[in-house]
């Protein structure tokens, strides 16, 4: 899934809807994370600044980025997908040019409310 930012809103009401429904959820999901967003596009000179992604000037972050994740956010959001759907990070793949994208693949290790780890 490369949905550029919508993954976090996408993901949640996803796992949500499954659970309100009863529906299976998959055991993996592939997806890049994007902690910075919105108006930026591969190839943009403004994204290979350093490493790429987040360039801060004098004024603050890249006007270029409309959405950015802290830390924080981001760790809520992998203990929501843990909490909630039982998902934990299997493999991690920064991006070679931009720092604020990241790919994942998550797996299933439990199922919500199940009460302890097992295999899906």
């Amino acid at each position: 899934m490369d949905i550029e930012g919508a993954e976090f809103g996408v993901l949640r009401q996803f796992v949500d809807s499954a659970l309100a429904s009863g529906a299976p959820l998959p055991d993996q999901i592939s997806l890049e994370v994007h902690a910075a967003s919105g108006g930026a596009v591969p190839g943009d000179p403004a994204m290979m600044s350093g490493r790429g992604g987040l360039r801060f000037d004098g004024s603050g972050l890249s006007p270029l980025y409309r959405s950015v994740k802290s830390p924080g956010e981001l760790a809520l959001f992998g203990h929501y997908l843990f909490a909630a759907g039982g998902y934990l990070i299997a493999d991690r793949r920064d991006h070679p040019v931009c720092d604020a994208c990241t790919e994942l693949a998550l797996v299933r290790v439990f199922c919500a409310g199940s009460g302890g780890l097992s295999v899906p």
